[in-house]
C-alpha cells in the first residue's frame, strides 16, 4: 500500500536462508522484495540491550522477514560476489577440518563470521575477558601483513615494493572479512605506519588512532555509542599513552643480566630474566589497556573479570600460533593435520577459563557507572597521567643520592598503583538513598524487584508469556546493571508461567550468572499447586548447582550467618509477617486452609511498609480471592491510625483485568499511585477500559509498563517519586 510507504535510507537485514538456494540474491544485485518489515526493539528496562541503538550505529534500520523476491536484476558485482563465495569456501573448509564447536570459533577468528559461534564459548570468553580474541584485530594485521612482507622480500622485491604489496594484501583481507570497526582501525593504522616509513615521517600510534577515529566518527557519529568502537580505540590509547608513562618512564633502561660465562646456569639465568621481563611487560600492558577501557566495559557490560590481565598473558602467546596455523589449514589443502594444534589450544583456553572461574571474586560487578563517575574517572586519569609524565621529565637524576631523592623515587614507583586504586574507588561508589522498587517491563507478565537501603533484595514474581527468556534478557541484565549479585528473597504469587518462568531461569543459571539466591517463599492454599511449584523450584535449584532446604514458617528470614544449608523453600499464608532492614512485610493472602477455584484467586499478596510508604503487591488475585484480601486488609487496618490506612502504591492485580481491582478494594486502600504490568497489544485487552476508569475515579496516578517501560519508585522519608524508563512522571 503506497499510502503507508516510507523511505528507508539505511540498510536492512534479511536472512538468506529464507530463500531457496536458486533464488539467493548475489552481491550487488538489485532486487524488489516483499515481506514483513520491523524495526529492531529498543530497550524498555535498565540494563536491557538496546538493539535499535546498536544497529543504528551500524546504519541498519530494521529487518525483513517472510521475504519473497518479486523481481531481480541480472546484473551484480562480480568481484564482490567472488569474494563472498571465497569466504563461504573457507568457512566450509573450516567446518570440514574442525568439529562444529571449534569450527565456529575458528570461523569467527579467521573470517569474522560469528553467525554460528557457540553461545557457551562466547559467554565463557566474555566472563573471563578474552572475548576480544574472536575479533579481527591488530594481531591479524601483524601476522598477515608481516608475513606477506617477508614473502615478498624473499621473492626479491625491494623494501618499498614489499611494504606496498603487503599493504595491498591487508586491504584485500579487510574486504574478505568485511571492514568492521576493528578491521578499519587495525588495517588503517598499519597503512599509516607504512606510509610514515615511506615518507620518512615519525609514526605515533595514539595520533594514528585518533586520526582514524575522527574519520570514522565523521562518517557515522553513532559510532560514539558503539562498544566495539570505544573499546578498540580505547585499547590503543591505553597501550600508546598510559603504558609508556606509567610503566616505561623516560630515561629508564632495562638492566640486562651480565654475561659472565657461557655455562648452562648463565644461559638459564638470562632466559629466566627475559621471561620475567616479558611477563612484567605483558601484565603492565594489559593493566594499561584495562585502565583506559574500564568505564566503557562497565557502561556496556556492568561487570569486569578481575584476573583478565593474567588470563590474557597466558592466552595471547598461543593466539599467534592459533592464527598462523588456522590460516594455513584454511588456505592450503592437505594441511588439516595442523588443526589438531588449534583444537588443543582451544581446549586449553576452555580449561584455563574454567580454572579462573573457580577463584572467588573472579568477577567485579559494581553496576553501570553514572555519567559523573565516568567524567571524574577520565579527568583523574588524564591529570594523573600528565602529572607522572611531567614528574619524570623534570626529575633530576642527581637528587637520587640524597634522602629526598630516594623518597621521591619510591613515591614514583607506587604512584601508578595509588592512582589506579583511586580510579577504581571512583567507579565503585554507589548512588543509592532510601528504598527502591522496580516494576520491570516483562511484556505480558509480572516482575517486581525491591531493594532496601542497605542492599537487601526482594523479587516478587518474574515471568512472561510474550517475551522469550525473560530471566536471561530482562532480569539478569537488570541485576548486573544495578550491581546486584544476590537476591535475598524470592516470592512467587502463583504457578502461572507469566509469574514464575523467569524465576526458574534464574534458579537454573544462578551459578553461571553469578547471582546467589537466599530464600524462596511459596503461597500455601492452592492444594496441588503448592506441591507443583515446590517441585518445579526444587528441580530448577538443583539444576543451577545449589541445594534446597524445606524450612518451616517460623524460619522466615533467618540471619545470613545461619543460611549454610542452601536455598530455603518456605510456605507462606495469611498472617505471616517479618521485618528486614527497616521494611516490614505482611502476607495478606492466601489463607493456608483456604480452597480457591483458580490459581489466580489464590495469589499471594503482600503489604510492604518502609520509609513511611505503603505498597500492596497483589499478583493476579481476583474474584473470591480479592474478597478475602479485602477482609484481611480491614482486619489489619483496624490496628492502624486513620492516616496510615491508605496504600501509597498499588501493583494492580492481574495486569489490569476487567474483573480485578474492584471498587470495594479501591475504596478500602485509596491508592495514590497504581502500576499496571502488561504487554503491548496483548490479546487479552489488558488493561481494560473499565479498570482504567475505576482508577481514574479514585484519583490514582496510573503507570503502565506497556507504555512507559520499567517503572521505578524511589522512596525516602515518607515521600516517593515515580520515574519511568521511556518517559518521566513524578508523584509524592
Amino acid at each position: 500500500d503506497l499510502r503507508n510507504a516510507f523511505p528507508i535510507n539505511d540498510r536492512i537485514t534479511v536472512k538468506y536462508d529464507e530463500f531457496p538456494d536458486s533464488q539467493i540474491p548475489r552481491t550487488g544485485q538489485q532486487v524488489i522484495l516483499q515481506g514483513n518489515f520491523s524495526e529492531y526493539p529498543y530497550a524498555t528496562n535498565p540494563g536491557e540491550a538496546d538493539m535499535k541503538k546498536y544497529y543504528a550505529s551500524l546504519k541498519i534500520c530494521g529487518r525483513l522477514r517472510k521475504v519473497k523476491i518479486l523481481w531481480a536484476d541480472s546484473r551484480y558485482d562480480h568481484l564482490a560476489e567472488s569474494v563472498y563465495e571465497l569466504r563461504m569456501i573457507c568457512r566450509k573448509r573450516l567446518y570440514q577440518v574442525f568439529p562444529d564447536r571449534e569450527a565456529s570459533v575458528m570461523s569467527a577468528l579467521l573470517i569474522g563470521d560469528k553467525s554460528d559461534l557457540d553461545e557457551e564459548i562466547r559467554e565463557m570468553y566474555q566472563r573471563n575477558g578474552i572475548i576480544h580474541i574472536l575479533s579481527i584485530s591488530g594481531l591479524h594485521v601483524t601476522v598477515i601483513g608481516l608475513g606477506a612482507f617477508l614473502l615478498f622480500r624473499k621473492a626479491g622485491m625491494k623494501v618499498e615494493s614489499a611494504a606496498l604489496s603487503g599493504a595491498l594484501v591487508l586491504v584485500l583481507y579487510g574486504v574478505f572479512v568485511g571492514f568492521g570497526i576493528t578491521v578499519c582501525r587495525a588495517v588503517g593504522m598499519y597503512l599509516l605506519k607504512i606510509l610514515s616509513k615511506l615518507t620518512g615521517r615519525t609514526y605515533d600510534s595514539p595520533t594514528a588512532a585518533c586520526f582514524l577515529a575522527a574519520l570514522l566518527v565523521c562518517s557515522n557519529p553513532l559510532y560514539l555509542t558503539n562498544a566495539g568502537f570505544l573499546l578498540s580505540f580505547g585499547a590503543v590509547c591505553g597501550a600508546g599513552m598510559i603504558y609508556p608513562v606509567y610503566f616505561q618512564p623516560k630515561g629508564s633502561q632495562r638492566k640486562s643480566v651480565e654475561q659472565t660465562g657461557g655455562g648452562i646456569q648463565d644461559v638459564l639465568c638470562r632466559m629466566g630474566g627475559k621471561i620475567i621481563d616479558w611477563l612484567k611487560q605483558s601484565i603492565c600492558l594489559s593493566i594499561s589497556i584495562s585502565a583506559a577501557t574500564l568505564p566503557v566495559l562497565l557502561y556496556f557490560y556492568y561487570e569486569v573479570p578481575v584476573f583478565s590481565a593474567l588470563i590474557n598473558v597466558v592466552v595471547l602467546p598461543f593466539l599467534s600460533i592459533l592464527l598462523f596455523t588456522g590460516l594455513i589449514v584454511m588456505g592450503i589443502p592437505g594441511t588439516g593435520f595442523l588443526g589438531t594444534i588449534d583444537c588443543m589450544i582451544l581446549a586449553f583456553y576452555e580449561k584455563l577459563c574454567m580454572l579462573f572461574e573457580r577463584i572467588p571474586f573472579q568477577v567485579w560487578n559494581p553496576g553501570c557507572p553514572r555519567t559523573e563517575q565516568i567524567v571524574w574517572y577520565y579527568l583523574i586519569l588524564m591529570a594523573g597521567t600528565a602529572g607522572i609524565f611531567f614528574w619524570d621529565r623534570s626529575s633530576d637524576a642527581g637528587t637520587e643520592k640524597n634522602t629526598t631523592g630516594q623518597i621521591l623515587k619510591k613515591c614514583r614507583k607506587i604512584a601508578p598503583a595509588l592512582l589506579l586504586t583511586v580510579l577504581v574507588i571512583v567507579l565503585a561508589v554507589p548512588d543509592r538513598h532510601g528504598l527502591e522498587v522496580y516494576f520491570l517491563d516483562v511484556g505480558q507478565g509480572d516482575g517486581v524487584i525491591l531493594r532496601t537501603t542497605h542492599n537487601r533484595v526482594y523479587l516478587f514474581d518474574f515471568g512472561s508469556t510474550s517475551r522469550n527468556d525473560p530471566g536471561k534478557y530482562v532480569l539478569k541484565p537488570f541485576l548486573k546493571y544495578k550491581g546486584i549479585s544476590r537476591v535475598d528473597v524470592i516470592t512467587v504469587s502463583h504457578r502461572d508461567a507469566d509469574h514464575i518462568n523467569g524465576i526458574l531461569e534464574l534458579l537454573q543459571n544462578s551459578a553461571d550468572w553469578g547471582i546467589d539466591v537466599g530464600q524462596i517463599l511459596l503461597p500455601y492454599g492452592e492444594g496441588g499447586d503448592y506441591e507443583w511449584m515446590y517441585q518445579e523450584v526444587t528441580n530448577s535449584v538443583k539444576t543451577g548447582g545449589a541445594t534446597v532446604f524445606k524450612a518451616e514458617a517460623q524460619d522466615v528470614l533467618r540471619p545470613d550467618d545461619q543460611r549454610d544449608r542452601g536455598i530455603d523453600i518456605e510456605a507462606l499464608g495469611t498472617g505471616i509477617s517479618w521485618a528486614d532492614d527497616g521494611v516490614s512485610f505482611v502476607c495478606l493472602h492466601p489463607d493456608p486452609d483456604g480452597v480457591y477455584s483458580t490459581a489466580n484467586a489464590s495469589s499471594a499478596c503482600f503489604l510492604v511498609c518502609g520509609e513511611g510508604i505503603t505498597i500492596l503487591f497483589t499478583g493476579d488475585v481476583e474474584k473470591e480471592g480479592e474478597e478475602r484480601l479485602i477482609r484481611n486488609i480491614e482486619r489489619l487496618q483496624a490496628f492502624l491510625p486513620e492516616d496510615k490506612r491508605r496504600v501509597d502504591i498499588l501493583k494492580v492485580p492481574h495486569h489490569g483485568s476487567r474483573y480485578s481491582t474492584g471498587e470495594e478494594l479501591l475504596e478500602q486502600i485509596r491508592p495514590a499511585a497504581a502500576v499496571i504490568s502488561c504487554g503491548r497489544r496483548n490479546r487479552y485487552g489488558h488493561p481494560h477500559e473499565e479498570l482504567l476508569m475505576r482508577l481514574f475515579q479514585t484519583e490514582a496516578e496510573t503507570f503502565r509498563t506497556d507504555e512507559s517501560g520499567a517503572v521505578t519508585a524511589k522512596i525516602n522519608n515518607g515521600r516517593f517519586q515515580i520515574d519511568t524508563f521511556l518517559k518521566k512522571k513524578a508523584g509524592d
